[in-house]
Formats: C-alpha cells, structure tokens, sequence
C-alpha cells in the first residue's frame, strides 16, 4: 500500500514537472475577469471628485517573473497602483510602486486588496460600458485591456 501512495506521489511529481518544463521562460502573461467598479461625476459642484477602480486576475504563465509598474487610462485625470490595508483599526487604500507578478503564478487585483485606481473620472462609469487600460510592465512592456463596468 506505503508502495502504490509513493509510486502515485513520484507520477505526480514527474507530470507537474513536465508540465512546468514546457512553460515559456519568459513573462507570459494572460487577463482574466477585467472589471471596473461603476461611477458617476458628482452632480454637485461642492462635491469630490468620483473615483472608480479596476480589478482583475493576472496570470503569468512563463517561467520568469513580471511587476505591473503603472497604469493608464482616458477616463481618468490620474490612475494609480494601490492596495487597501487596515491600520489601527482604519481601512485606507494607499499608493504602491509595482504589482509583483511570479512565474507560473498569479496576481489577483480585487475589491479590498490591491487594484488600479481611477482618479478624477473624466466621464460616468455605467454599468455595461467597457473602460480601455493600459498596463506598464517591467518586462512584457505595454498591453492594452478592456475592462466591462458592473456594480461591485
């Protein structure tokens, strides 16, 4: 019985390692579930400007590792990379430099954790519309996503 365990642990060990060995080396990147949290412009002059923020899943399938550095879209006066921690008691959402993204893993960029940040929205964020993003990485360079508006 302890024979047939170790012989099927040994066959899963060699197929995930074959697996992995035809993993490209470099960062190969893939986009998954890309959404943008709804928003409207503020009707009142006296309020703040809306934000908004975009989420998704990357997955990198390459051996070598990738960092998402900066972010950029038309719809927004600024955009952002930011995490949302809890200090003390407050949850507050802060900028961050980069988005590290290892080989053969994945980053997620979600509601309360990390995402990008639309800043100063430009126009209305209505559910269905579709908002255009352009991604900075350290290595892959620039890849344009579109992410689909909905409600949180």
């Amino acid at each position: 019985m302890k024979q047939t365990i170790l012989l099927l642990l040994l066959t899963i060990a060699l197929l995930l390692t074959a697996c992995n060995a035809n993993a490209p080396e470099e960062p190969a990147l893939e986009f998954e579930d890309v959404w943008a949290r709804a928003a409207l412009l503020p009707t009142d002059s006296s309020a703040t400007a809306a934000t908004s923020a975009i989420y998704m899943t990357i997955r990198n399938r390459g051996k070598t590792g990738d960092k998402l550095i900066n972010a950029s879209s038309d719809v927004a006066e600024i955009v952002e990379l930011h995490t949302t921690e809890t200090r003390n008691g407050m949850t507050m959402m802060s900028r961050i430099d980069e988005v590290e993204i290892p080989g053969l893993k994945k980053a997620e960029l979600k509601p309360g954790g990390l995402h990008v940040m639309l800043i100063r929205l430009k126009q209305n964020l209505n559910p269905g519309d579709t908002v255009k993003v352009t991604l900075e990485f350290e290595k892959s360079g620039s890849i344009e996503v579109e992410a689909q508006v909905r409600e949180p």
